[in-house]
């Protein structure tokens, strides 16, 4: 570690805002605002357009203020993010071949949507593709590469392609996603899904809404379609513009905090992060239970595993959107640090807006900027959270368990028939809540028993995933144990690794309902024969870490100063890149209150 480095961070680890320009933009407030980042500790900012804005959006007006950024930041040593020129989901004059489609089933006798085909009857019901305006078709490759064009090529590449790879390091894209409670829908995805499962999705589009038929098999073999489609139509074409031109994929995706809300919106999230080259999350309000009422440990979990899997040192959540402008230093280093302790390393602060004129300081508060009293002491805890930036960023992650995320299990479960509010995480379908209840509980109790932990995702293990000298190996991780949450259904790729892993020594723990079937079909001899030789525990912690303990040897023991457990205490261990684990245990004593 360089000691001079960690005293004053550089701008890599001081975080990046969100830049609010919600007004009309003139030259001498954009460089009295932009150089008052730099004196706060900030060392990124993100201009976007915002609720409120009075220069025209890419006029020429527009791209003056955007050049006048670029070249002031560069003065200034900070480093500037461009957002995407439109969001996929709010693109003016998409041709309609271009255009999102989703997969509804209506009434017999109900009106047809403009542009909507029908593609199946069956009994009281219609099913139908229906074109959605402004929205891109995530899931067609060719569409992609006109929006990279007129989303990036034009606005921003062909003006400051200078700059690219040097002030401008990222290109920002907030929240692509899918359309719940509809169904996402191509043209290409029957002929994909015969290829791969070998019979006609058009044949079984009533059990993707009811019970009907092998429901389970199908609904889970749709929705791996979806999610390769989702991939290879959007993240890897944007991930690979990026990457030719010199700036990072940056971003997060939407409805990443529960198992149900994260099919509907991303099909699955933790697979996605591979193709973004500084991928992030989103927190918001001042709560961490919010919106799902638990521990708010999945959504960075997710994306942590992925970041240590994959070798990438920068893992971002953006934070305190939606809380309050009253939020303190105290609350904001409260979720910082437990955003740092589950594995973020990069901050994104939501936000700094130009202007609080009328009412565009009551939208999406709070304003962290100019506008506040405290502002001129914002460094005291900039300097704090950039430092245990550089820390996080330091080594390699230690982690001796790898916790199988049961997401394909819900793609068996999923109903877009469940009638909810858009963003309502609690009332979820029972057999598919349990399985985000189930993924909390085993983090919960790994994180009382101050046990590193990563997140298997079945398409990164099997894009990954080997074994090798008795561990599972992941990317850049190795794990000595595999522990297996609620599931109902495996790859077959994941079956095998398992059997792999245990044939070669490894743990395969069970806390939870053991599955029946593989790639969603019903019960397999071979599933049989793997569960016999898995361990099951009872779903608390003092059992998991009993079978733990007599397993792998902990690298650090912490207990209270009265020789008690110390729950309470989280614990985030890193060790040089390259050298093994060490099984040495570390005893710690914390002196802990009642309370």
């Amino acid at each position: 570690m360089n000691q001079t480095e960690f005293r004053n961070p550089g701008a890599a680890y001081r975080g990046v805002t969100l830049w609010m320009l919600n007004d009309k933009l003139e030259r001498d407030e954009i460089v009295r605002q932009l150089r008052g980042f730099r004196a706060v500790g900030w060392g990124a900012l993100i201009g976007r357009t915002f609720v409120g804005l009075r220069t025209k959006y890419l006029s020429d007006e527009w791209m003056d203020m955007i050049g006048l950024i670029i070249q002031e930041a560069r003065q200034e040593g900070l480093k500037v993010w461009l957002q995407a020129g439109f969001m996929p989901s709010g693109i003016p004059d998409l041709a309609p071949e271009w255009q999102h489609r989703v997969l509804v089933r209506q009434g017999r006798g109900e009106a047809a949507a403009p542009g909507q085909v029908a593609l199946a009857e069956a009994g009281e019901y219609v099913y139908a593709a229906r074109p959605l305006d402004y929205t891109l078709d995530l899931l067609n490759p060719v569409a992609v590469a006109d929006y990279l064009v007129k989303a990036y090529e034009v606005p921003w590449w062909s003006r400051f392609q200078a700059e690219f790879g040097k002030t401008i390091e990222t290109v920002w894209v907030d929240e692509p996603h899918l359309r719940p409670p509809d169904l996402p829908w191509s043209e290409q995805l029957p002929g994909i899904f015969r290829e791969r499962w070998g019979y006609a999705i058009s044949d079984h589009l009533p059990s993707l809404f009811a019970e009907v038929g092998d429901w389970r098999k199908v609904r889970h073999q749709y929705w791996r379609v979806v999610l390769d489609m989702f991939l290879e139509g959007y993240f890897k074409p944007v991930s690979e513009w990026c990457a030719a031109h010199g700036v990072k994929f940056g971003g997060h995706l939407m409805g990443e905090d529960t198992v149900n809300a994260q099919i509907g919106w991303t099909a699955a999230c933790m697979p996605c992060y591979e193709y973004m080259q500084l991928p992030g999350i989103d927190h918001l309000t001042m709560s961490l239970t919010w919106p799902s009422e638990l521990p708010f440990y999945l959504t960075p979990k997710q994306i942590s595993s992925a970041a240590h899997q994959l070798g990438q040192p920068e893992a971002l959540a953006e934070m305190y959107g939606v809380s309050s402008s009253r939020i303190s230093f105290a609350e904001r280093k409260r979720i910082a640090d437990w955003m740092a302790l589950l594995g973020i390393t990069y901050r994104c602060y939501h936000g700094s807006f130009y202007s609080m004129r009328g009412v565009r300081k009551r939208i999406y508060v709070p304003h962290i900027g100019y506008q506040q009293p405290w502002w001129p002491d914002n460094r005291l805890v900039a300097d704090y959270a950039a430092r245990v930036s550089y820390i996080l960023r330091q080594g390699q992650y230690q982690a001796d368990v790898l916790v199988l995320h049961p997401v394909e299990s819900g793609f068996a479960v999923y109903d877009p028939t469940f009638k909810k509010a858009p963003h309502d995480r609690i009332n979820e379908p029972p057999a598919i809540r349990a399985l985000t209840e189930s993924l909390t509980r085993v983090s919960d109790s790994l994180l009382k028993l101050h046990r590193g932990f990563d997140y298997g995702d079945e398409t990164l293990l099997a894009r990954h995933g080997r074994v090798e000298g008795g561990e599972l190996v992941m990317g850049e991780m190795r794990y000595q144990a595999v522990v297996l949450p609620s599931l109902y259904t495996l790859r077959k790729t994941t079956v095998d690794l398992l059997a792999r892993f245990m044939a070669a020594g490894g743990a395969v723990l069970a806390c939870g309902e053991l599955p029946t079937r593989i790639d969603g079909a019903a019960d397999d001899p071979v599933l049989r024969d793997l569960l016999a030789g898995v361990k099951v525990a009872a779903d608390t912690s003092e059992a998991l870490g009993a079978e733990l303990d007599r397993l792998i040897p902990a690298s650090v023991q912490i207990t209270a100063a009265d020789g008690g457990a110390a729950p309470g205490v989280w614990v985030h261990e890193r060790r040089m890149v390259g050298q093994r684990a060490f099984y040495t245990k570390r005893t710690l004593k914390f002196q802990t209150s009642p309370s």
